[in-house]
């Protein structure tokens, strides 16, 4: 087994054309055989094959393959390499293929099963400590002919690269924190380690396609040039006063950054966490660590992964896996927060988007995730539905396209700041993949999604309110309003945020005025009924649960108008989506409702907020499946025990519009349990399932 310093020099050689059979000795195999054009054609092997052979050990097999076309794409090889081994299921089978004139060196694992190809690709002059790691972790893999072919698909599959990228995030995120030097506590340092790291790591997306003064090593380069105090000599001015700032107001610090693209968008805006501690710096020798080690040591690709290839690569994908990760154990059982397998992701919303009736010519379906995360099934949503409109004719570019649905019609809420960062980050680098301008400077400010993306709980408040119906007027003006914002910058973007603000909070107190108008009124109406003699001029008084009713609505009174004073008073909107998206709500509804809602068990939430859950949702309130529970010898109480994830199937029936299409992943314990009662009985009446 070679060493990691034996390795190294072995891939540069064959990047550089040493022959391909120098791999074979260390991974164990001996000599290869050369093969002919017949034994090609029934490896069913391409006509752009220039060269092949093959080793020989045991059950094993490797695929020499030397690639005369330098347009092969991954997928391209992928394909290839399932063929080869449903040919020949009984071998097990490693394929090394280079292209002859860039050099362009392809690993894949194949086998007969579904299930994506497990791919490594090396670039001349671009080899990573982690590719050496992998490569080195293949010779060393070990035991009978299925275990290593075993291993060698988990060497290059996603879960181990996973596995050391996040445990190397980890480590680097807790050293910038912990040694971070300023007043904060221990919460607001790992935010603003988070938030720093995750940048650093959106530039080197940027970086690896040369959009940075066209270096691809210019974070390293820059700390080198700049040498001490790099949060506020490095990265203060590289974000906040290059990346946000037009190129002609920049400072001359930002200046020598050189050719820099102004990206808008948010992404590089202070933070409440970051002005509150200003005075917070991280430590030299941890950003240093992060970009000299971290993003030095693995690849990365900013395309997220397709499900017929496992690039050993870190993408978007992964790279919000990990930071869901970061969120605390406890944190993450307690908000039902958990990774969602992107094999799953992509057949849950196909479904929805194959059953969705197309909009009217012209139109935007609208999707939302009421529990976006770090932004999975949106970016999905928002891939798909933009290859779909290319292919039904649109001309424009892939990156156009995608910016035009992402702000019409990609939303998404969640009660986790760094999860709505995080989405907010992964449909940004969605748009930039795909721009193929060659001068990064020509490149348009990223769209603003903090009015797509909100922070906020779905659960909130009611959807509307009876009685404060918008007019195709106001829907109009809000839809004008959330475009402009999302696509101005500087002064431009202040005005028009002032003005989404102000139309928001309008709706707002028109909402809540509607429901203190509403309430009034049935308190008002139940005591005049109470007071009122009947036909014989008695007068019957308000009974217990009369009563009982009575006092519900008088605090329900006294919420609304306190409510309404301190949204009168200027304070922060409270999440409402009658007020955050009303010209939605005023179309009907949203096209398509998507994602992995939390599964949380009612004895795990805070009493309060299970009590004022079960007043606004029926699938809480009437949980139980009696008769069920009758059978069963079950009390009532066992039976009303809902999960939270059908509180979110039935937030989103409420959210869609009439033929819109609904699709979660969802625990099976709703359609059995005695719990799931409330919501099985509520889709029966109101949405049939698919």
């Amino acid at each position: 087994m070679p060493t990691l310093t034996e390795t190294a020099p072995l891939l540069d050689a064959v990047l550089d054309g040493a022959p391909l059979e120098r791999l074979l000795a260390p991974l164990r195999f001996p000599a290869p055989l050369p093969l002919d054009a017949r034994s090609r054609a029934r490896l069913g092997l391409p006509t752009t094959v220039e060269r092949a052979s093959l080793a020989v050990a045991g059950s094993r097999r490797v695929l020499l393959l030397e690639l005369a076309a330098d347009d092969v794409t991954p997928e391209g090889a992928a394909d290839s390499a399932r063929t080869l081994a449903r040919r020949h299921p009984a071998w097990h089978w490693l394929v090394i293929a280079r292209q002859r004139a860039t050099g362009v060196l392809t690993v894949l694992v194949p086998s007969p099963g579904a299930g994506p190809i497990p791919l490594l690709r090396l670039t001349r002059g671009a080899v990573r400590p982690s590719d050496v790691e992998t490569v080195a972790a293949l010779c060393a893999a070990d035991g009978a002919d299925p275990l290593i072919h075993q291993r060698w698909r988990e060497t290059l599959g996603r879960d181990a690269l996973t596995q050391r990228f996040y445990r190397d995030l980890e480590a680097l995120v807790t050293r910038l924190a912990n040694g971070a030097i300023g007043r904060a506590d221990a919460h607001d340092r790992r935010t603003i380690a988070l938030l720093a790291t995750s940048r650093l790591l959106f530039l080197a997306f940027l970086e690896a396609k040369g959009w940075l003064n066209r270096d691809t090593a210019f974070l390293r380069h820059q700390m080198e040039r700049i040498g001490s105090e790099l949060h506020r000599r490095l990265l203060h001015p590289l974000h906040f006063g290059t990346l946000n700032t037009p190129v002609a107001q920049r400072a001359p610090a930002a200046r020598a950054f050189g050719r820099v693209p102004f990206l808008n968008g948010g992404l590089f805006t202070r933070s409440a966490v970051e002005s509150r501690c200003s005075d917070l710096t991280l430590p030299d020798e941890s950003l240093a660590a992060v970009i000299g080690d971290l993003l030095a040591r693995y690849r990365l690709t900013a395309r997220e992964q397709a499900t017929a290839l496992s690039n050993a690569a870190v993408d978007p994908e992964m790279l919000g896996r990990a930071f869901e990760s970061l969120m605390g154990a406890e944190t993450r059982r307690m908000r039902g927060a958990f990774y969602t397998p992107q094999a799953l992701v992509a057949r849950v919303t196909d479904q929805a988007l194959d059953a969705l009736s197309p909009p009217a010519p012209g139109g935007w379906p609208r999707v939302i995730d009421p529990a976006c995360g770090s932004g999975a099934f949106l970016v999905y949503a928002l891939e798909t539905l933009a290859a779909r409109r290319i292919s039904a004719g649109d001309p424009r570019p892939v990156a156009q396209v995608r910016r035009d649905v992402l702000v019409r019609g990609i939303f998404g809420v969640d009660v986790d700041p760094i999860a709505v960062w995080l989405c907010q980050l992964r449909l940004w680098l969605s748009v930039v993949v795909e721009d193929e301008r060659p001068d990064p400077m020509t490149l348009p400010p990223l769209p603003n999604l903090d009015r797509n993306i909100r922070l906020g709980d779905a659960l909130a408040g009611d959807v509307d309110t009876p009685g404060a119906p918008l007019t195709p007027r106001e829907s109009t003006t809000l839809a004008h309003l959330r475009l402009r914002y999302a696509r101005t910058t500087g002064t431009r973007k202040r005005t028009a945020a002032r003005a989404l603000d102000r139309a928001e909070r309008e709706r707002a107190l028109a909402v809540v005025t509607a429901r203190l108008t509403a309430l009034t009124h049935d308190r008002r109406e139940r005591l005049i009924a109470a007071r009122t003699p009947d036909l014989f001029r008695t007068r019957h008084g308000v009974s217990a649960a009369e009563r009982r009713s009575l006092d519900t609505l008088r605090v329900a009174i006294r919420a609304a108008r306190a409510e309404r004073r301190r949204l009168l008073d200027g304070a922060a909107l409270p999440f409402r989506f009658a007020s955050h998206f009303p010209e939605v709500a005023a179309a009907g509804g949203f096209d398509v409702v998507i994602g992995n809602p939390p599964w949380v068990r009612p004895h795990a939430m805070d009493p309060t907020e299970r009590d004022a859950l079960r007043e606004r949702f029926t699938s809480m309130r009437q949980a139980a499946w009696l008769p069920g529970a009758e059978a069963a010898g079950a009390g009532r109480g066992f039976a009303s025990q809902a999960d939270l994830s059908a509180l979110f199937i039935e937030r989103g029936v409420q959210l869609l519009r009439p033929d819109g299409l609904l699709a979660y992943l969802v625990p099976a314990k709703l359609w059995r349990a005695l719990a799931g009662g409330g919501i099985r009985r509520l889709l029966a009446e109101r949405a049939p399932v698919l």
